[in-house]
C-alpha cells in the first residue's frame, strides 16, 4: 500500500488534474495522497514491529536541518 500511494503522488504530481479541472484545486490531492502515503508505511512498519525509519548519518543530518528550520522561522519575519 505505501509504495501504491507514492506511486500515485508521482502520477498527480506529474499529471497536475487541478490544472485541467480547476474544482480540485482546493482539494490539494497531492498533499492528501502524500499524507496518506507516509501513514500509510508508518502503518505496515509499526504492524511488522520494525522501525519506521533507519538510523543513518544521511537521516542524522536531515534531521537536523529540519530542525534548523524550525528553530529559525520566528527570525524570518
Amino acid at each position: 500500500m505505501p509504495f501504491w500511494g507514492l506511486m500515485l503522488f508521482t502520477v498527480i504530481l506529474l499529471t497536475a488534474p487541478q490544472v485541467h479541472v480547476p474544482a480540485l484545486a482546493p482539494f490539494r490531492i497531492a498533499l492528501i495522497t502524500a499524507v496518506g502515503a507516509i501513514v500509510a508505511h508508518a502503518l505496515q512498519r509499526w504492524h511488522h514491529g520494525q522501525p519506521i525509519t533507519v538510523r543513518s548519518r544521511e537521516v542524522g543530518i536531515a534531521a537536523v536541518l529540519v530542525s534548523w528550520a524550525v528553530v529559525t522561522v520566528p527570525f524570518s519575519y
